[in-house]
């Protein structure tokens, strides 16, 4: 396990619901209620597991806002 960290605590991704915005952050912060940082706007929250879920959901995410967008 050379170079990689075991965390205790679960890497949680926070992302503004403000298309414009754009704001999006993974740390160990709990955010859950608060307010966009940027815009004061929504922000939705999901706990990453591990490395690979945590890719997944930023192409997922991706996807979705490119959905948005084009609407």
């Amino acid at each position: 396990m050379r170079g990689e960290v075991s965390l205790k605590m679960p890497l949680t991704k926070h992302w503004c619901l403000d298309r414009n915005c754009g704001f999006e952050e993974t740390s160990h912060k709990i955010r859950d209620g608060w307010k966009c940082p940027h815009c004061n706007g929504p922000i939705m929250s999901q706990q990453l597991r591990n490395k690979k879920k945590a890719v997944k959901v930023d192409e997922e995410t991706a996807q979705t806002m490119l959905r948005i967008s084009l609407l």
